[in-house]
């Protein structure tokens, strides 16, 4: 490693950097149950002996909410995506008329979004601990810099504050992916409201509002006018289900019905 100021910056910038871009890819990949092109990112598909992204493949859109379209560039390889999907992690059956494969993604159970949460809570605490570990490296290289002259005393003090800067904000762009994630999660329910309105159109929508008062929505200060007390920390957030949450203005009827149309 360069032990020089700007070397070893340079060196914790990067690390942090890969840490949250291996999250960010990583969260691409989980299902929420609202359909987004990157759920087929990680899928490889054997392409004439070579494992090749769909996306190299194929034009991946979502058509809507909850279906993910594939066009082959080539429609001989329908048949070697189908297989490779089936073959994924991802869940889901593909449905395909020879030139077009629809992917349509059913709605979460609960058990579902309560594995989701916690694996998100966990990919999340993994990447806070690389950071980390890259901040220990970082400071273990400042220390061993100052020892050999290559920095003065002063600005191994100075490099360590700036690693730890760079370790917030590293941090902090950790909890704005989760965040984004908890929220993908959100809109997959409020699509889920639209379809009720759809079908009948008189369903008491203030029964519906509180389902998911999550911060941000047009949801949250009404639910805090209503007496809810959210959580204070991002963990807490990411395991939050609004079943258990204590909501005050939910009756026990009102929850059941809730709970009946959400995994119907």
């Amino acid at each position: 490693m360069d032990l020089s100021y700007n070397g070893i910056l340079a060196e914790a910038k990067d690390r942090m950097g890969k840490a949250v871009a291996h999250l960010e890819n990583d969260l691409r990949g989980i299902r929420t149950g609202r359909a987004t092109p990157g759920l087929v990112d990680h899928i490889r598909v054997d392409y004439y002996g070579s494992m090749t992204p769909i996306s190299q493949m194929a034009q991946v859109s979502a058509p809507d909410a909850k279906t993910i379209g594939i066009k082959p560039f080539d429609v001989s390889q329908v048949s070697a995506i189908e297989k490779a999907i089936l073959a994924s992690d991802l869940g889901i059956t593909p449905v395909s008329d020879g030139k077009i494969i629809r992917l349509p993604l059913p709605m979460m159970t609960e058990e579902q979004r309560k594995k989701l949460s916690s694996h998100v809570k966990d990919m999340g605490e993994q990447a806070r601990v690389a950071i980390r570990n890259v901040r220990r490296d970082c400071n273990k290289s400042a220390q061993a810099a100052k020892k050999d002259s290559t920095i003065a005393e002063d600005q191994e003090h100075d490099l360590e504050n700036e690693i730890q800067d760079l370790t917030k904000s590293h941090e902090a762009q950790v909890d704005d992916l989760l965040k984004k994630k908890t929220d993908e999660d959100l809109l997959d329910t409020l699509d889920h409201i639209d379809e009720l309105l759809k079908i009948n159109p008189g369903v008491d929508i203030s029964d519906i509002k509180i389902f998911t008062p999550y911060p941000g929505t047009v949801f949250f200060e009404e639910a805090i006018a209503h007496g809810f007390v959210p959580p204070t920390r991002i963990e807490d957030w990411s395991g939050f289900y609004w079943n258990k949450g204590n909501l005050p203005w939910l009756s026990k009827k009102r929850t059941q019905f809730l709970e009946n149309i959400s995994y119907t």
